[in-house]
């Protein structure tokens, strides 16, 4: 079931406050699987613009590139494929009891979208942090980027929106978002 904050807005809210759940899950989900896309894309470019020609490795360098290719395949396939997933709707049946309808559509949109992202992104994620071990990383990426990223570590900010999407599959954490962003309005 949905924890506290979004049970009592859905109860509160229904039709209304499904749609208002629902916009904010796919918001955070956008943006923080966005910045993955986003690193990845940006990750490709810088490669594929380095002057690789003094590495005495032309073979690893390659495997670097095919790397840095395959995340940002796999980042790109990953954000458009969830975008189909991340718009659910309730059955509009016209029910008895509305409530307990839109409290079990949410439960099972959260908990299926849930398992089908947390498998996706576990792969990602172990091919980012795969990446980011290549000697080549901190040469072409960290050395190049990070004065960009005022000082901050690009291996830490190309793993911290993992982070970000874990805590929002997290039902208590996810419900505690809904009490903040939502519960100021309405709860």
């Amino acid at each position: 079931m949905p924890g506290p904050a979004i049970s009592k807005y859905l109860t509160q809210q229904t039709d209304k406050g499904f749609s208002e759940v629902a916009s904010v899950f796919r918001h955070d989900f956008v943006q923080f699987m966005g910045m993955v896309h986003s690193w990845t894309v940006m990750i490709d470019g810088e490669i594929s613009m380095a002057d690789v020609s003094t590495f005495n490795d032309q073979t690893a360098i390659d495997r670097f590139r095919e790397a840095a290719a395959d995340l940002q395949r796999n980042a790109e396939r990953i954000f458009n494929a969830t975008q189909l997933r991340l718009r659910p709707e309730v059955n509009s049946t016209n029910s008895a009891d509305r409530v307990s309808l839109i409290l079990q559509t949410w439960d099972r949109f959260y908990s299926e979208f849930g398992i089908y992202a947390r498998a996706e992104l576990d792969a990602l994620e172990k091919m980012m942090r795969q990446f980011v071990t290549y000697s080549e990383f901190e040469t072409l990426i960290e050395k190049t980027l990070s004065p960009m990223a005022q000082g901050d570590s690009i291996k830490v900010l190309l793993l911290k929106p993992f982070d970000r999407i874990r805590d929002l599959l997290d039902a208590n954490q996810f419900d505690a978002r809904i009490a903040q962003v939502l519960g100021e309005k309405h709860l």
